[in-house]
C-alpha cells in the first residue's frame, strides 16, 4: 500500500509498450511500471526497483529475485522454476547453476550469458538469442529451442533429448559430447560450420550413452552437419503409443487431396524406442490467401516454410486420431453385425492395418458398408475397378466405365459419398494388385498412362496413392 501511494504523482509507465528501451542505471523509485511490454528492456543496474509499483503481467516483475537477476545480472536464489521470463533482456548474465525448469524464456536477451550446468528441463526457449553464450553441461530435456539462435554458442556436453531445434541455428557453435536422442530438427535448423568432435546417441539413467563415432576417431570437418542437416521441406510427425498405419495412410491421402498444392510425399518411417517418426516432404508452395484460410488456429506462422509445417501438422495430428478411433469403432460395429463369424473379425483385424480401406468389409464374394447401408458383389465391383485400368490408354472410355462405376454405387447403397467411392477404388485396387502379381505389374508400370487417364482430382491421386504404395 505504501509503494502504491508514493507513486501517486510519480513518473507513470502504465499500460505502456517498453520494449527495447534503456533504463541502464536509471531511478526508478516511485513509479508506475505496470507497463504492457518489457520485450528485452534493459534494467541493468536500475535503482529502487523494489520501491515502484509493478505487476507481474507481461513477466513475474513483482518477484524480488527476478528484480535482482534483471538490475544486477546475478542472483543469490537459483531456484526460477516455473519462471517467466519471456522477453527478458537478461546479457552478460550469470546464471550458473540454475534451475529453469518449466520456465518461460521465449525470446530473451541471453547473449554471452553464462549458464553452465543449468537445468532447463521443458523450459521455453523458442526464438531466444543465446549467442555466444555458456551451455556446457546443461540439460536441455524436453526443451523448445525453436528458432533459437545459438551461433558461436558453447553447448559442450549438454543433454538435448526430446529437444525442438526446428528452425534453430548453431552456426559456428560447438556441440562437442551433446545427448541428441529423439532431438526434433527441421530443414531450417542450420549447423554451418558446426565444431563437433562426437555426440552421444542414448541417454539411461540419467547419463548419456552410444557415443558416436565410437572412440577410436572423432567426427571429420563438416560431417556432424552433413550427417544431421535436415533436407529441404521435410517436416518429421512424432507419434507416441501403440502406432496406426491404417490411420496414419488415410489422414496423409485426406491432406493429399484437400491440398494438392502442397505436393505432398510421405519419406519414412522410423521407430525411435517408444516414439514413432514419419517425415513428409512438401514439394509445392502456398498463396496468402490459401496460408489464411487453412491456419485460422495456427499462431506464430513466421515464413511460408513454417506455415506449411505448421498445416502438415496440424491436420495430420488431428485427422490421424479421428480416423484411429473411427477404425476402432468400425472393427467393434463389425463384431456386432449378424452372421459375421469371429474368424471373418480377426480377417478385419489384420485387415485394418493395410492403408485403405475402413469403411468396408470384405467377407466371401460380397462387400459391406461397415455402416450396414448396403452391399455389393466383390466379383462385379472389382471388374470395373480393372477395367478403369485396362482401357487406361483411352480417357474417354476411363470417364465412360468410372460414371458407370459411380451409378452402381449409388444403386447398391454402398458408397454414395466422394471420400467412400475414392476408398472403395483403393480397397479395390489393392486387393487386385495383391491376389493378381501381373495386375499390380501393370500398375506399377502404366503408372503414368493411368493416371493421365484419370479424370483430374481426387481419382487421379487416389491411384497414385495406391500405386505409390504398391512400390514398397
Amino acid at each position: 500500500m505504501a509503494i502504491n501511494f508514493s507513486t501517486v504523482g510519480g513518473t507513470s509507465f502504465y499500460n505502456l509498450d517498453l520494449s527495447g528501451i534503456d533504463f541502464t542505471g536509471a531511478s526508478l523509485a516511485n513509479t508506475d511500471l505496470r507497463a504492457q511490454k518489457f520485450y528485452r528492456t534493459r534494467l541493468k543496474n536500475v535503482k529502487g526497483l523494489e520501491r515502484a509499483r509493478v505487476d507481474n503481467r507481461y513477466f513475474n516483475l513483482d518477484n524480488p529475485e527476478v528484480q535482482a537477476l534483471l538490475t544486477r545480472g546475478s542472483c543469490q536464489e537459483k531456484n526460477f522454476i516455473g519462471i517467466n521470463l519471456q522477453g527478458a533482456y537478461l546479457q552478460d548474465a550469470d546464471m550458473r547453476g540454475f534451475n529453469l525448469t518449466d520456465a518461460n524464456l521465449t525470446g530473451a536477451d541471453l547473449r554471452v550469458a553464462d549458464l553452465r550446468g543449468s537445468t532447463l528441463v521443458r523450459t521455453q526457449l523458442a526464438g531466444t538469442d543465446l549467442q555466444n553464450a555458456d551451455l556446457r553441461e546443461c540439460l536441455l530435456i524436453d526443451a523448445n529451442l525453436t528458432e533459437a539462435d545459438f551461433r558461436k554458442a558453447d553447448l559442450r556436453g549438454s543433454t538435448l533429448v526430446r529437444a525442438q531445434v526446428a528452425r534453430a541455428d548453431f552456426t559456428e557453435a560447438d556441440l562437442t559430447g551433446i545427448c541428441i536422442e529423439d532431438w526434433s530438427v527441421s530443414s531450417k535448423t542450420r549447423f554451418t560450420n558446426v565444431r563437433c568432435d562426437f555426440i552421444y546417441r542414448k541417454y539411461q539413467d540419467g547419463q548419456p550413452t552410444d557415443r558416436y563415432p565410437a572412440v577410436e576417431r572423432n567426427f571429420e570437418a563438416n560431417e556432424f552437419a552433413s550427417l544431421f542437416q535436415q533436407p529441404e521441406n521435410i517436416v518429421e510427425l512424432v507419434f507416441k503409443g501403440e502406432f496406426d498405419y491404417s490411420a496414419l495412410s488415410l489422414a496423409f491421402y485426406k491432406l493429399q487431396t484437400e491440398a494438392p498444392e502442397l505436393d505432398l510425399e510421405l519419406k519414412g518411417i522410423e521407430q525411435r524406442e517408444k516414439l514413432w517418426v514419419v517425415k513428409v516432404k512438401s514439394n509445392g508452395s502456398l498463396t496468402e490467401k490459401l496460408i489464411e484460410e487453412r491456419l485460422t488456429s495456427v499462431y506464430h506462422v513466421t515464413s511460408e516454410e513454417s506455415a506449411v509445417e505448421a498445416i502438415i501438422k496440424d491436420s495430420i495430428y488431428r485427422d490421424y486420431e479421428e480416423t484411429k478411433n473411427r477404425l476402432a469403432a468400425s472393427e467393434q460395429l463389425v463384431r456386432q453385425l449378424a452372421g459375421i463369424t469371429e474368424n471373418q473379425a480377426e480377417a478385419l483385424k489384420e485387415f485394418s492395418k493395410q492403408a485403405f480401406g475402413n469403411s468396408f468389409f470384405i467377407s466371401g464374394s460380397t462387400i459391406t458398408n461397415l455402416a450396414g447401408s448396403g452391399q455389393i458383389e466383390y466379383n462385379e465391383a472389382a471388374a470395373q475397378v480393372r477395367s478403369l485400368v485396362t482401357h487406361s490408354t483411352d480417357s474417354g472410355q476411363v470417364i465412360n466405365i468410372w460414371q458407370k462405376f459411380i451409378a452402381q454405387l449409388n444403386e447398391q447403397n454402398v458408397a454414395i459419398q466422394a471420400s467412400t467411392q475414392l476408398e472403395l477404388i483403393q480397397l479395390m485396387l489393392l486387393a487386385e494388385a495383391r491376389r493378381d502379381p501381373e495386375f499390380k505389374q501393370l500398375l506399377i508400370e502404366q503408372e503414368q498412362q493411368i493416371i493421365t487417364a484419370m479424370p483430374k482430382g481426387k481419382i487421379a491421386t487416389a491411384f497414385q496413392a495406391v500405386i505409390a504404395q504398391l512400390k514398397e
